[in-house]
C-alpha cells in the first residue's frame, strides 16, 4: 500500500483496501482478513483508507468491486501476504489479463 501512496501522491483520490475471503465460513477469515489489513505497512499514513472484506475467488471479486463502486486502477500486489499469500500471485495474473479496469501490478520492496 505504501508504494502505491508514494508512487500516485496526489493524483490518489479514494483508497479502498480489500483482502478477499472464499466462500463459506467466512466470519472468523474475516476478523482475521480485517485484522491483516489494518497492520498492513503504510496503513497509518495512507489517507484513512476503507478497508472492505471481499467474498469469492479473489481476482474476481476485486475486478467486480471496482466496476460496481467505480474505481479507475486497481493495484494489486504481486505476492499476498498473511491470509492471502498462496494465492495472490496467481490472482495478479488474472487480474492484469482480465480486468476491464486498469490494473497496477506491485511488486514487494
Amino acid at each position: 500500500m505504501g508504494a502505491v501512496v508514494e508512487l500516485l501522491g496526489g493524483r490518489l483520490g479514494r483508497l479502498t483496501v480489500a483482502a478477499v475471503v472464499p466462500y463459506g465460513d467466512i466470519r472468523e477469515r474475516e476478523r482475521v482478513a480485517m485484522r491483516e489489513l489494518r497492520q498492513l505497512p503504510g496503513y497509518e499514513a495512507a489517507r484513512a483508507p476503507h478497508l472492505e472484506v471481499l467474498h469469492g475467488h479473489p481476482s474476481t471479486a476485486l475486478g467486480r468491486c471496482a466496476i460496481e463502486d467505480g474505481y479507475e486502477l486497481i493495484a494489486v500486489g504481486t505476492r499476498g501476504q498473511g491470509l492471502t499469500k498462496a494465492i495472490l500471485g496467481s490472482a495478479a495474473s488474472e487480474l492484469a489479463r482480465d480486468s476491464k479496469v486498469p490494473v497496477l501490478l506491485v511488486g514487494a520492496r
